[in-house]
């Protein structure tokens, strides 16, 4: 195009481009001016970074163990049931969590399985990863009727322990661990089985620390009755038969529960949890034995008292011990009968109030 320019029609040359910032130069002569239009494109990137995180809401134990199962510590059906696999896994969560380890899920225990292994306060690194060697194991020990969950070749908490039970039933030392012992007497099944326990032998690892799981029971001084047991055979639920009998499951393994003196063996998983929540165990309840008169310096039998060593008169009646409560408070005042006491015990009772033990044992 032409202008005026100094009274002379000038041709001027013009280039443009859109763009976010232009700058513009204009070189001038006397006879010509040429403006060339440059654009500058300018380019921002943004990123963008996404946290992911566990959105686990825990009510009950159906949800417990949707939790339980993506940290591979429970790996049987999620059925909602407090089963033995699924108290197994609870208490190992807490122990993972710094929780307290009873196997119950109350509200500490739901709070934490919300965060998932973002809890974990105790922990070494698990690594879950899938083992053809571990699936081959999964299968037998199914067959063998130890273990009830997933074939995924992952050894999860609930294979390990299966993993031991086979261990002890073999005669094999108890850690759990895949070894070639391990697997030599997974490939003969049952026929490994032994009678005795054999604690001894090299374990298959240089970590020798035995977690036997819930499952096991203390057979060092009894031996489970096995006419039933029959891991070939078709498994059942145990269940009452019309006899009220209690019909067992030929694939469990035989197990021995107690409470107190009490001794009885079960021979199907459903028995085993009815026993459980009636208060048996699996373990013995430790016996206690008296240590018996100790003897004691400047001390002689029906002579000193046994409360506070003191010499007793002739005529005290020193046949039983007697133990009388009362307030520490000056509404219980005057009080008789504290300065005959043989010894006299203080202790702290509600709102900071003391109470006293009167011990009568040489006197009325």
């Amino acid at each position: 195009m032409f202008i005026s320019y100094c009274g002379e029609n000038v041709e001027v040359t013009a280039t443009s481009s859109t763009s976010t910032s232009t700058s513009t130069s204009t070189t001038s002569t006397s006879t010509s001016t040429t403006s060339t239009s440059t654009s500058t494109s300018s380019t921002s990137t943004s990123t963008t970074s996404t946290t992911i995180v566990n959105n686990y809401s825990v009510d009950n134990l159906q949800d417990a163990q949707v939790v339980l199962k993506s940290l591979f510590l429970y790996q049987g059906k999620v059925d909602g049931l407090n089963g033995l696999n699924t108290r197994n896994a609870i208490k190992e969560f807490q122990r993972r969590s710094g929780l307290v380890v009873d196997g119950v899920l109350g509200p500490n225990t739901k709070s934490a399985l919300e965060k998932g292994k973002d809890s974990y306060v105790n922990i070494d690194l698990y690594n879950y990863e899938y083992s053809e060697d571990i699936e081959n194991s999964q299968q037998k020990l199914i067959e063998l009727g130890i273990y009830t969950g997933d074939v995924d070749g992952i050894k999860g908490l609930q294979t390990e322990n299966a993993i031991k039970e086979f261990q002890r039933r073999s005669g094999l030392v108890v850690d759990g661990v895949l070894g070639p012992n391990t697997k030599s007497a997974l490939e003969k099944g049952e026929d490994s089985y032994v009678t005795i326990n054999n604690t001894s032998g090299e374990s298959e690892n240089n970590n020798v620390t035995a977690d036997i799981p819930e499952v096991e029971s203390n057979t060092t001084t009894s031996t489970v009755d096995l006419r039933n047991y029959n891991p070939n055979a078709t498994c059942v639920d145990g269940y009452v038969n019309d006899e009220q009998i209690w019909v067992p499951d030929p694939c469990f393994y035989p197990v021995f529960v107690y409470r107190g003196e009490s001794l009885a063996q079960v021979n199907s998983q459903a028995e085993l949890d009815a026993y459980l929540n009636q208060n048996w165990t699996l373990t013995k309840d430790k016996v206690y034995t008296p240590l018996g008169t100790v003897p004691t310096q400047n001390y002689i039998v029906g002579i000193n008292s046994p409360v506070n060593g003191l010499v007793m008169s002739s005529n005290a009646n020193n046949s039983i011990v007697i133990g009388i409560k009362n307030d520490n408070n000056v509404r219980a005042r005057p009080q008789s009968g504290p300065q005959v006491a043989d010894a006299v015990f203080e202790v702290l009772v509600e709102g900071g109030m003391t109470r006293f033990i009167n011990i009568f044992y040489q006197s009325d």
